[in-house]
C-alpha cells in the first residue's frame, strides 16, 4: 500500500519505516561484519549530507558482497551520490516488484532495462526472474562503467551503452551535472554525446521477438518514447517511472492502442512508478 506523505505524521512515520528497513538490510545482506558496519556508516553519512543539503562530490566508493533472497552478487557504488538510495529502493524495499499474478517469474525470458544506471535494477530483476535474459541500456559513461562492473558476474545481463529514444540511431546527449541517477537526455548538444536506440531497433539488433518485461526510467523521455510507439504489441508488461507532465492518464492514452492499461504500483513507495499489463 502506498502511504500518503502529505501529512506530517505520515511523512515522519514513512521516514522512520524507511530507516528501519535500511538498517535491517544493512545488518543482513552484506557478506561480512566489516561490510555491514561500513554500509551502516556510509548510510548514516549519506542521510546527514542530505539533511545539510551538502553539495555532491565524488566521495569514496563502497564494494559489497550481497545476498538477497538467496541470490548472491557483488556491487560497487558511489557513497556520495544517489547510489545508496537506489540500493535500498531496489533490494530492501523492492520498488520494482510485480505481482506473480501479473508476471509469473518462471515464464519470463526477455527483459529490457532502459535507464539501467549502475545495474541495481537489472540485478534485482535477474534475481527475481531466473530464466530471463536482461538487456541493460545506460547512456552515461560513468554509470555504464559501473553497470558493466556490477553485472559482470551475471551472464544473463547484457550491458548496452546507449540511450533509449523514439527514433532509431538518433544522436542525443546526456547531461552530466548533478546526481548520476538524474542525468537527462537532450538534443541540444549539452553534455556527452551518446548513441540513441529505439525499442524496435534493439529488437532487430538483438533478435528479440517478444519482451516479457520492459522496465523504463529515462528521466522524462518516456513521453516521446511511448507517443505513437510501434513496439507496444511486442510488450507483455511495463514497469515505468513517469516524470513531469507525463501523467498516468497520458500514459494510458498511449498504451490503449495495444490493449495495455497501467496503474500505480502497489509495491513501490513512489506513486510515479506504474505497472502496465493486459487484461
Amino acid at each position: 500500500m502506498i502511504r500518503s506523505r502529505n501529512n506530517p505524521l505520515n511523512r515522519l512515520s514513512g521516514k522512520l519505516s524507511d530507516y528501519a528497513e535500511e538498517v535491517l538490510f544493512a545488518a543482513r545482506a552484506p557478506a561480512s561484519t566489516r561490510q555491514r558496519m561500513r554500509l551502516m556508516r556510509e548510510t548514516l553519512a549519506f542521510h546527514y549530507r542530505n539533511w545539510r543539503k551538502a553539495d555532491i562530490d565524488s566521495g569514496p566508493r563502497l564494494s559489497l558482497d550481497l545476498n538477497f533472497g538467496g541470490y548472491q552478487t557483488a556491487v560497487t557504488l558511489r557513497t556520495h551520490d544517489g547510489d545508496l538510495s537506489i540500493l535500498y529502493e531496489m533490494f530492501a524495499r523492492e520498488g520494482y516488484k510485480i505481482s506473480v499474478a501479473v508476471l509469473p517469474p518462471e515464464s519470463v525470458r526477455t527483459i529490457v532495462d532502459a535507464g539501467a544506471n549502475i545495474g541495481f535494477a537489472s540485478l534485482y530483476l535477474a534475481a527475481r526472474y531466473r530464466n530471463a535474459k536482461i538487456y541493460s541500456i545506460e547512456p552515461n559513461p560513468e554509470n555504464f562503467a559501473l553497470l558493466r562492473e556490477n553485472t559482470a558476474r551475471e551472464p544473463r545481463i547484457v550491458p548496452i551503452q546507449a540511450c533509449l529514444t523514439a527514433v532509431p540511431q538518433e544522436q542525443v546527449f546526456i547531461s552530466t551535472s548533478g546526481r548520476a541517477s538524474h542525468f537527462q537526455m537532450n538534443t541540444r548538444g549539452q553534455g556527452v554525446s551518446v548513441k540513441g536506440i529505439s525499442v524496435d531497433q534493439l529488437c532487430r539488433e538483438q533478435v528479440i521477438d517478444r519482451i516479457d518485461l520492459l522496465k523504463i526510467d529515462v528521466e522524462g523521455a518516456e513521453k516521446q518514447i511511448f507517443n505513437g510507439a510501434t513496439f507496444l504489441p511486442k510488450i507483455d508488461v511495463i514497469i515505468a517511472e513517469l516524470h513531469g507532465d507525463y501523467t498516468l492518464e497520458r500514459f494510458n492514452e498511449d498504451l490503449a492502442c495495444a490493449n495495455l492499461k497501467a496503474h500505480v504500483s502497489e509495491f513501490a513507495r513512489d506513486p510515479q512508478i506504474v505497472i502496465a499489463s493486459r487484461g
